[in-house]
């Protein structure tokens, strides 16, 4: 759920009293009817445009085709940058000295 659609309605996630926390958040019209809209809009958008393009045109599920080859592009393009993200925690994390202070923080170092 994108959180910004949260905040443009004005829903409030701070606090525990009346009008905030998560729980009143999910009570609230505005919060359910950005969560109802995002999953049934979403649905009827894919499905409705797949099926006009098969039956209007001479397209033959050639979106589903898209879609499969965007995702699997996709999970090579994150499990690239996992890793590269990986290696720059780990190296955030390297105290060889054992001062308390990781070396990539220090001065003159990285």
């Amino acid at each position: 759920m994108p959180v910004f659609a949260f905040f443009a309605t004005g829903v409030n996630f701070m606090g525990d009293g009346p009008g905030g926390g998560a729980t009143a958040a999910l009570r609230d019209p505005a919060a359910l009817g950005v969560m109802v809209a995002l999953v049934v809009g979403k649905a009827i958008g894919v499905f409705g445009v797949t099926w006009v393009f098969a039956r209007f045109t001479r397209a033959e599920l050639a979106v589903l085709a898209g879609s499969l080859t965007a995702a699997a592009l996709s999970a090579v393009v994150l499990l690239r940058r996992n890793r590269v993200y990986r290696q720059i925690n780990l190296d955030e994390q390297r105290d060889v000295d054992g001062d308390g202070v990781p070396d990539m923080f220090r001065a003159g170092t990285g």
